[in-house]
């Protein structure tokens, strides 16, 4: 008689892991560094990926990306697509343009996740069911908002549920989010392994999940979730050689597959890898979750005032590690009352938006569509994420970024306008401070004028070349700025693992402390100040030659705002401004041309009461302008001089300066009616991002002078900015 062999258990999961990896370059960023992730990242882990058919992850590719892969690497989509076909690989959505969600008004968040839907189905064989949430920035009212697009799920930092008053064992699986009957499932990142992985030695790491395992089982099981950047596999600094060539991942990869059969000591407990879907197909949600506003824990510092991050590190250092999970930060929306540019360029996105959604109400079926879903397409892309914040990452800071948003936010009102663009004034509040701004509009110029704040620009646009002249970052404090002077030269790899990027103290150059400066007032074109002379490029540089009076900043008043065939007029005015020697009322007088780029500005002084000025006070116009690019062929030209570098600074006695941009045959010439004197020097500012501290072109001030006592006695000073060809 046969003996039937009796077959062994299988070990039931003490732990199961949903892991995922979340890849993404911005609209905008330069071509080569495409190229570099791809071949240093993306393709070596997905290699790695495909050779270990046991174990599962969830993907995200951002749609910049997913569309640069379809034009320039479409074998990478291939492979991506074959790892989804046998199961392996389950597909995240998002907005098209990796937006942050909950900024977006409701059309353009229900058109984001659609257009992404359908690129997913075209380029990766699948149509998403949950979405990656970009910075996981969360909202109690998303639910209702994700639920009726047909979002079943998406995740989050378990520093959600902390802040919230979740006990730490009880973060994992998926809890249950509702908002208005709307239900969304939510999964907890654990914050713990994103620090494991992949920065700590593979026995470190597994000891780690199978202490955890061995906690779940005594539970029942336990569902933990680990979905972070891509980029730490191989681009963050040190990772590469970690990653790949020390076999990290192939190692931690084997491991699981290995843990799968179970544990070295208990083979009755196994650790086992699950696609997100299958987990909320086949389990039940751990509970009902009410998160607040939040996002991961070190995003919520980032948003908070330097002032703010300092106090709350110092908090942070009296407490227990419990207590520490209860410190809650600040939240998305405080980057846009940290940075005015975040909010400049949010409150310039949705007035594109309403815009977009008037023309597209009124088109209808009309023949005009293909304009205006390129339009959509062009807004999009001006939505992603990254020029709207800043924190470990550049963001904000890096020039290239807010020049593609405002760049394709040009194109879409370009493509709104259609033909039939004029000449146009309004008022609108397009920087979210409460105050309407005047926003003029020609065929090839946009302004914004702010009166609140000194009469300036805060848009300075030429449409017909796509650029924003204005952008440029104000010089701030920062938190980080303490750490500068202690920065290392570099961080190498050790046998302990890469450092994680949130604990590197690089510096990508020597000296960066000399440009620790900060700006009194925001660098806005068209700022009045009177000066204690001529204007100094060194002492404007340091800040150390300011506003003698008070116009800098003063609140002007609308006395005109009104367009014609000719063009358009708005005057303003402040009243009894302090002038330094004297008080006088400031008018300034913005004029734009229906034809042509480009503007006039009369300034006036009107009654004025005190002693006449001594000869040495200026009055100084201040244009600070960019281009969106750096090289030999960009420059400063006084008067018809030769070009000095764009980031160099001077001085002399004249009429003019210029930008000039041989790239694209154009210069932008800012005439005075008279001879003054004119100076320019560079905006830079330090900042902080993944490779470490590093110094930041961001534009140059522009200086045109008079001495105010030719203004006290009845005469103006008319300033003229054109567009014209580059010489």
């Amino acid at each position: 008689m046969k003996t039937r062999t009796k077959r062994k258990p299988a070990p039931r999961p003490g732990l199961t892991l949903v892991l995922g990896i979340h890849n993404h370059q911005p609209a905008g960023n330069f071509g080569f560094v495409f190229e570099r992730a791809v071949r240093e990242c993306y393709c070596r882990v997905v290699d790695v990926i495909a050779g270990h058919p046991g174990v599962c992850f969830a993907f995200h590719f951002s749609g910049p990306l997913l569309e640069w892969l379809a034009a320039n690497d479409p074998a990478l989509l291939a492979d991506v697509r074959a790892l989804v076909a046998r199961g392996q690989v389950e597909v995240l959505g998002s907005g098209l343009g990796e937006p942050v969600l909950a900024m977006l008004p409701p059309r353009d968040l229900a058109a984001q996740l659609g257009a992404m839907q359908e690129l997913c189905v075209e380029l990766l064989g699948a149509r998403p069911r949950g979405v990656w949430l970009t910075e996981r920035v969360w909202e109690p009212s998303l639910p209702a908002t994700l639920a009726p697009l047909g979002v079943e799920y998406t995740f989050v930092d378990d520093h959600h549920f902390h802040v919230a008053g979740f006990r730490p064992d009880s973060v994992g699986g998926f809890h249950t989010a509702t908002r208005h009957g709307r239900t969304v499932r939510v999964f907890p990142i654990s914050e713990r392994l994103r620090y494991l992985i992949p920065f700590r030695p593979l026995p470190e790491v597994f000891a780690a999940l199978e202490d955890l395992a061995r906690e779940g089982a005594r539970r029942g099981g336990a569902v933990l979730s680990c979905v972070d950047d891509g980029e730490k596999f191989g681009m963050w600094p040190g990772t590469a050689e970690w990653v790949f060539e020390r076999g990290w991942l192939d190692g931690f990869l084997t491991g699981l597959e290995e843990r799968a059969f179970g544990l070295a000591g208990d083979p009755g407990i196994a650790i086992a890898t699950a696609l997100p879907g299958a987990v909320v197909d086949a389990g039940e949600s751990a509970g009902r979750a009410a998160l607040p506003a939040a996002s991961y824990r070190e995003l919520t510092e980032w948003a908070l005032p330097a002032a703010a991050i300092r106090c709350r590190e110092r908090l942070a250092g009296l407490l227990t590690e419990e207590a520490q999970r209860l410190l809650g930060g600040g939240f998305f929306d405080q980057f846009q009352v940290k940075y005015e540019e975040a909010a400049r360029l949010c409150g310039r996105m949705l007035h594109t938006s309403r815009r977009l959604a008037a023309a597209e109400d009124e088109a209808g079926g009309r023949s005009r569509t293909a304009d205006l879903d390129r339009a959509r397409h062009a807004l999009h892309l001006a939505q992603c994420n990254d020029a709207y914040w800043h924190g470990l990452f550049g963001g904000l800071y890096l020039p290239f970024l807010r020049q593609a948003a405002r760049a394709r936010l040009i194109e879409a009102e370009r493509l709104v306008d259609g033909e039939d663009a004029g000449t146009t004034v309004e008022r609108a509040d397009l920087d979210l401070d409460g105050e309407d701004e005047i926003l003029v509009r020609t065929p090839d110029l946009f302004l914004a004028l702010r009166p609140r704040d000194g009469g300036c620009l805060t848009a300075l646009e030429d449409r017909a070349l796509g650029l924003a002249l204005d952008d440029v970052l104000t010089r701030r404090e920062e938190a980080y700025h303490d750490r500068v002077a202690a920065a290392e030269a570099a961080d190498g790899v050790t046998d302990g693992g890469p450092r994680t990027i949130h604990h590197l103290t690089r510096s990508k150059g020597a000296g960066l402390g000399e440009y620790l400066l900060y700006d009194r007032f925001a660098r806005l074109p068209g700022r009045l100040r009177v000066l204690d002379g001529p204007p100094d490029p060194e002492r404007l540089r340091t800040g150390d030659q300011d506003d003698l009076g008070a116009v800098a900043g003063a609140r002007f008043t609308v006395e005109r705002a009104e367009a014609s065939r000719r063009g358009v007029a708005v005057d303003l005015r402040a009243a009894r401004c302090d002038l330094g020697s004297g008080v006088a009322d400031v008018v300034k007088r913005w004029r734009a041309p229906s034809a042509g780029m480009g503007f006039d500005l009369e300034v006036s002084l009107e009654g004025w009461r005190g002693a006449v000025p001594v000869a040495a006070l200026h009055l100084d116009v201040e244009l600070t302008l960019t281009l969106d690019a750096l090289d030999d062929r960009r420059g400063i030209a006084i008067g018809r001089g030769r070009p000095s570098p764009i980031t160099g600074q001077g001085r002399a006695r004249g009429k003019s300066l210029g930008l000039v941009d041989r790239f694209r045959g154009a210069a932008w010439v800012a005439g005075l009616d008279r001879a003054g004197v004119v100076a320019f020097h560079p905006i830079e500012t330090v900042s902080v991002s993944e490779d470490g501290f590093e110094k930041i072109f961001q534009g140059t001030s522009w200086h045109l002078a008079l001495p105010l006592h030719e203004l006290v006695d009845g005469k103006s000073l008319t300033l003229r900015f054109r567009r014209t060809v580059a010489k």
